[in-house]
């Protein structure tokens, strides 16, 4: 009876197993290690929540293994992460109209310093903040919502006004100086005499592209919340143990660089293509290096392979076949 029992137990387990895999389909195996489902050739739609979960850049999130992310959607995770800028009292080299001080991507390491007015209206700008000639490094800002963490204080008595902070962000010309307003941030909590970390935030309506040269501004302002014979005098801190620094949100190419666009980009590096090439139009300045006697040089696995200039046209149709050999299509 025992043995019995043990061959239908064990019947019964293939019948299972069986049941199983069809309906796992044959695009389904079970990983060795997990004991799970991994799946292979399936659909990415088919794991993905919703057409949102991938957006589609000219056709580039074709269907692919699950178990990868396409560019696209490394983006769109990346996306809502921040890009940090650290407040500090180091002035900027923008000293007209007024006196700028910098925001810089990494934190200096110095002393707590202090940045202080005596607020006599609403709309009170107590000091403004640009990045460097070469910061940003990225020149996406993604849709959303933007911090400015500080740390401030005020007078306070009986006599003396209170007040609230908040903050502009813009966007500098360099050079030329044109600045535009980006977002304009809520109001803080009101201010006691007690230095309090504060959380300001703004909401950037349309994703922004910057130029390559552009800055980024930070002003602080104050607004009056209630009025007293004294005003008050704000004062807000940066470096130290403060942290106090601004959130932008932008893309992957603000962490890291190896990623070409699809829709366009400037590469610094070499462009190794391993198989063939199809272009539609190919519009360059120089190819290098170039030759003597009305011939251009386009280098292919280290040598240099000819490439004759075949009247005056400034759009060259090309291919390349299973030699490397660059053969001009007029």
């Amino acid at each position: 009876m025992l043995n019995f029992m043990n061959c239908l137990g064990k019947i019964s387990l293939v019948i299972l197993l069986l049941t199983t895999f069809a309906h796992a389909g044959l695009d389904q195996i079970i990983n060795p290690q997990s004991g799970m489902f991994d799946f292979i050739g399936i659909s990415a739609s088919d794991t993905h929540s919703s057409v949102s979960d991938m957006p589609d850049t000219s056709g580039v999130n074709a269907d692919h293994d699950v178990r990868y992310y396409t560019k696209d959607e490394t983006n769109e995770i990346v996306e809502g992460n921040t890009f940090d800028f650290f407040l500090n009292n180091t002035n900027s080299d923008i000293s007209a109209p007024i006196q700028y001080f910098v925001m810089d991507a990494s934190e200096t390491g110095d002393a707590e310093s202090s940045f202080s007015d005596t607020i006599t209206n609403d709309a009170f700008l107590i000091d403004t903040f640009a990045t460097s000639t070469s910061e940003p490094t990225f020149t996406e800002l993604v849709i959303g919502i933007y911090v400015l963490h500080i740390h401030a204080d005020t007078t306070t008595g009986a006599n003396v006004g209170s007040a609230r902070l908040y903050w502009e962000l813009w966007k500098r010309t360099h050079p030329g100086g044109v600045e535009t307003l980006l977002i304009t941030s809520e109001e803080s909590n009101i201010l006691t005499g007690i230095k309090t970390s504060l959380e300001i935030h703004g909401t950037l309506a349309t994703d922004t592209t910057l130029a390559s040269t552009d800055r980024l501004v930070t002003k602080v302002y104050a607004n009056i919340e209630t009025s007293r014979p004294t005003d008050p005098v704000v004062t807000f801190y940066a470096e130290g143990t403060t942290a106090t620094h601004f959130e932008v949100k932008t893309t992957i190419s603000a962490y890291d660089d190896r990623y070409v666009e699809v829709r366009g980009d400037t590469m610094t590096g070499n462009l190794i293509v391993d198989a063939d090439v199809t272009c539609d139009t190919l519009n360059y300045t120089t190819l290098n290096p170039a030759v003597s006697g009305g011939d251009a040089a386009w280098e292919v696995d280290g040598s240099n392979d000819l490439m004759p200039v075949i009247g005056a046209f400034t759009t060259v149709h090309f291919e390349v076949d299973g030699n490397d050999d660059i053969m001009p299509i007029l």
